[in-house]
């Protein structure tokens, strides 16, 4: 079985769906967000396996459709708590929502999630690689400093059952988004993306397939007039950010632009 990068399943689901992407007069909720990502699920195959026969995304909650979502769980769970931890044959599974609350237990810290009452233990060893290798999200979570009414964390996990049925996570990563789930790494974006839905624009979010935006801008704008369809590379800097990395790399994205206009050029000849 290969080892799954958790970083690219969620940037490949969200970019497939079209989740880092937002047009005029959008609008979106968990219910939309959870049918599009379950759509894209069922062409998604991990392990020869398809993954939307492994992936749990809570459904939004109501007193009509109780019995159905708790089903839905237990057949989820089932061949887990079947193949326990400490059985001869551990198996896993995916579960992907926006985390409700991070609290801390004896053995590291339980995740709940919206929409969903079971809680998922992070182990201590676990909890101490999110702090690193998602930072935002995890900062996000346990600084104070975040607001639900302008960002959220979205969270998947690679979940394993313990002997006693709780579900465990044996990797995770957390990914830190506006309130309209675009992902987005601060504050600054944050104000960025909400003047942009605002103001009507269609906009693109580029994923890394990491944690690490790198030379990716953080927003692209597309406009279309008259000339046709103009793009907007939109950065956002911190004060602190050493002006001659951003010199070089606005050089850098001017020469990626030359080559691609040459490169568009040679083809229409």
């Amino acid at each position: 079985i290969l080892p799954i990068r958790l970083w690219g399943l969620l940037h490949h689901l969200w970019e497939s769906t079209g989740l880092n992407r937002w047009l005029p007069d959008w609008r979106r909720d968990w219910g939309f967000v959870r049918n599009t990502l379950e759509r894209t699920a069922q062409h998604t195959w991990i392990n020869q396996q398809e993954l939307s026969k492994i992936l749990y995304i809570p459904r939004p909650f109501s007193p009509a459709a109780k019995q159905s979502i708790e089903a839905q769980w237990q057949a989820f769970v089932a061949p887990l708590q079947a193949h326990h931890r400490g059985s001869s044959e551990v198996r896993c599974g995916f579960i992907l929502g926006v985390v409700r609350t991070l609290d801390p237990h004896a053995k590291g810290f339980l995740l709940r999630l919206a929409h969903h009452g079971q809680p998922i233990l992070l182990p201590s060893t676990l909890a101490t690689n999110l702090a690193t290798n998602s930072r935002r999200g995890w900062a996000s979570l346990t600084s104070g400093t975040d607001s639900p009414k302008t960002s959220s964390v979205v969270a998947m996990l690679r979940v394993e059952c313990s002997r006693n049925g709780l579900m465990v996570a044996a990797d995770c990563v957390l990914m830190r988004t506006t309130r309209h789930l675009i992902p987005s790494n601060n504050h600054m974006e944050d104000q960025v993306a909400k003047s942009l839905v605002e103001g009507g624009h269609e906009f693109i979010r580029p994923l890394p397939y990491s944690q690490v935006q790198g030379d990716l801008p953080a927003f692209v704008m597309r406009e279309h007039d008259a000339s046709g369809l103009r793009i907007t590379e939109m950065f956002c800097l911190h004060d602190s950010k050493n002006p001659y990395q951003h010199e070089a790399r606005v050089r850098r994205h001017a020469e990626q632009a030359r080559q691609m206009a040459n490169q568009a050029e040679h083809l229409a000849k």
